[in-house]
Order: structure tokens, then C-alpha cells, then sequence
């Protein structure tokens, strides 16, 4: 989520809650963030899908990302909210039509890359608070349709084999061909694994929903994984990622480490850094 903001340490809580920086402090490194993105990719879709309901600790932070991007008048870029847990959530995974339902009139308009054949106009970045697990099923729904018409366009299956695919895909049905059932599988095996490996980087497990992703559908073993998984984090959370978010910082040469007794503190880098963590488990936010 492209403010500033960070999860302040809070000891055995199962979901810190999100601390916004300063009202006014959001705009400089949004902009600076989506024009970077300008520059490389074109038109942006901004797809959000982090919680809206009253009672979600992530409400604040999404009226924020909400309000800032309501004051961004450049037609380049489109914020899309769309609530995941509230449409697909309590397994009701039968309901990701919805979500590309929202984004269709944009993935039309982008259309996609074909090496010698097509140009693509932009691209969707897209977040939900930790950029893992909503994510990653949601990214995976989009690009298989993306990778069919991408097959469709180079000739490779014909426009009624994939106006079949899209139809089964919808109806939540089996692919209609062999062809198209061994790329399903083999597409969500690979897409699953590449969550799985980010995910052991970021959080130190598994990415949750990784049944969805991987088949296409809620299990009980993969309800169960999410348990083990979810009480791995709490755990890791809890204990170790502060450490671990230095570490992380000093590579990437945001933080540097001082002899003094404070440890790691703020180092001067680059106009619009985002915060870092001190040795304390604070947020600083270094001097622009």
C-alpha cells in the first residue's frame, strides 16, 4: 500500500493494527511511486483488495488509500477497491468472476503482450495489506485468462476453444479440453509455487489460500495447512520479524548500523524513503 504507514510492534496480537503517518505525508511518495510506475508501464490500475467493513482493523488505512487516490486527477491511473474478503471470503471462492467482472474493462483496454504481434498499455498493481496471499489469487485469476488470449492471439488455440475455457472458468465447470486442463493445472502448480517461495522470503511460511491457487478450489488440508501456517506467523510476527526487518533494511541500504548503543538507526538515503523499523521495534520515518 503505497502510503505511509507501518504496524507498530504489539505483543501475542494476531492482527497488528496498521498506524498511518501523517495526513498530508501520503502525497509526495504516492506520486512519486505512480509515476515511476508511469514511466515503465504506461496506464496503472490500482486494484485494492484489502477489507472496507466497520469492524476490519485494515478500514483505516484503505479509506486513507482511498481519499488520497480520490485526489489524483491524472486519467492514467484507476484505484479499484474491491473487497476480497467480502466477496470471496467464508469460502465463497465461487464469487472471483466478480472480481474479474471489475477489472475486464481495464484488461481489455491494457490488452496484453505477444512478442512481433501485440503491445501491451499497462499493467494492474495490485495489493492487499501484506501483498501475499489475496494477492497472489487474485493475480493468478487474471493472468491464466490473460495467458489464454495470449495463446488465442499467437494462433495456438482457436477463438471458440477459448470462448470455452473463459465459459467453464465462469461457470466454475471443468476445463473443456485435455490441452486446456493440463495448462490449468500446470499454470496454478507454478503460479502456487512462485506464491509459496515469496511468501517463505516475506512471512517464513507457505502463503495462505495456496489450495485455491493451486487447484482451484477450498480443501480441507488446505484449510488445515492455513491453520499451521497462520499459528507460524503469529509466532514469527511476534518474535523474530523485527530482527529480520533490519537485517532487510541494512542490505537494502535504507538503515545503517551505528556503534552506538541505539543499533540500527535511519540512515540519510534518497528523498521519499519509506520507514524503517530502529532497534526498539519504532517506526522512523527519515528526513526527506
Amino acid at each position: 500500500i503505497p502510503l505511509l504507514w507501518s504496524e507498530a510492534e504489539q505483543l501475542m496480537s494476531w492482527k497488528p493494527k496498521p498506524e498511518l503517518g501523517e495526513e498530508d505525508s501520503h502525497s509526495q511518495p504516492l506520486m512519486k511511486h505512480l509515476k515511476a510506475l508511469e514511466q515503465q508501464y504506461g496506464n496503472v490500475t490500482l486494484l485494492s483488495l484489502i477489507e472496507l467493513k466497520e469492524t476490519s482493523h485494515e478500514k483505516a488505512i484503505s479509506l486513507a488509500f482511498g481519499k488520497v487516490m480520490g485526489e489524483v486527477s491524472n486519467p492514467t491511473y484507476h484505484y479499484l477497491p474491491f473487497d476480497f474478503h467480502a466477496v470471496c471470503g467464508k469460502l465463497a471462492f465461487r464469487n472471483l468472476p466478480k472480481l474479474v467482472k471489475e477489472c475486464q474493462e481495464d484488461l481489455t483496454k491494457f490488452g496484453f503482450f505477444v512478442s512481433n504481434l501485440k503491445s501491451q498499455e499497462g499493467v494492474f498493481r495490485v495489493n492487499c495489506v501484506d501483498c501475499l496471499d489475496r494477492t497472489n489469487v487474485a493475480q493468478s485469476v487474471l493472468a491464466f485468462r490473460v495467458a489464454l488470449c495470449q495463446l488465442q492471439t499467437m494462433q495456438l488455440i482457436s477463438d471458440d476453444d477459448c470462448k470455452a475455457c473463459f465459459s467453464s472458468i465462469d461457470e466454475e465447470q471443468q476445463m473443456p479440453f485435455q490441452w486446456s486442463q493440463h495448462l490449468d493445472k500446470k499454470f496454478k502448480s507454478i503460479w502456487a509455487d512462485h506464491g509459496d517461495a515469496l511468501s517463505l522470503q516475506y512471512a517464513g511460511t507457505q502463503a495462505l489460500k495456496g489450495d485455491l491457487t493451486r487447484t482451484g478450489k477450498r480443501t480441507v488440508g488446505g484449510l488445515l495447512q492455513d491453520g499451521m501456517s497462520s499459528l507460524k506467523r503469529f509466532a514469527q510476527n511476534n518474535f523474530a520479524d523485527v530482527h529480520r526487518q533490519q537485517v532487510i533494511d541494512s542490505f537494502q541500504g535504507v538503515c545503517t548500523v551505528s556503534s552506538d548503543e541505539k543499533g540500527i538507526s535511519a540512515a540519510s538515503a534518497a528523498e521519499g524513503s519509506l520507514p524503517v523499523s530502529s532497534s526498539r521495534g519504532e517506526t522512523e520515518y527519515p528526513d526527506k
